[in-house]
């Protein structure tokens, strides 16, 4: 079965059985970061059903874990704000900016701005969002 055509049609067009397949390919991709291309046509509706009941329980401790890791980064993150605080940073937004720069006056654009919040881990949290807006208003 080619699930990119499922994936096309609105879901009320699908049967039950078609539903219960695209829903457990999607879960494999937040499961494990690809889709089971294999196919399920093996599996019983109980088994798809067994089988989307498991990957709930991997999608959730993924989850679990990753929020395990963005609360370490901003700690991090918060800790290296307080040694550049402590080596002359006046306050948070100019550490954050020295820590953005290296200590240089080189601007750049949003994305710029993401993707360095991204790579200390701590894009997708409240605090990182905080972060962000904070540099990109230094832009404007």
């Amino acid at each position: 079965m080619n699930y990119e055509d499922l994936l096309m049609k609105k879901w009320d067009e699908l049967t039950d059985r078609e539903q219960l397949e695209v829903t457990v390919y999607e879960m494999h991709k937040d499961a494990y970061g690809y889709r089971d291309r294999r196919g399920f046509s093996h599996l019983t509706d109980r088994g798809l059903k067994a089988k989307a009941k498991y990957l709930s329980t991997v999608i959730a401790e993924n989850e679990k874990m990753q929020a395990e890791r963005e609360q370490q980064d901003v700690a991090e993150f918060k800790r290296q704000v307080a040694l550049v605080r402590e080596a002359g940073a006046p306050d948070f937004d100019t550490a954050i900016r020295w820590l953005y720069n290296n200590g240089g006056d080189n601007w750049c654009h949003q994305n710029d701005v993401e993707h360095w919040a991204y790579d200390q881990g701590i894009l997708h949290t409240d605090f990182g969002r905080d972060v962000v807006a904070r540099l990109e208003s230094f832009e404007k």
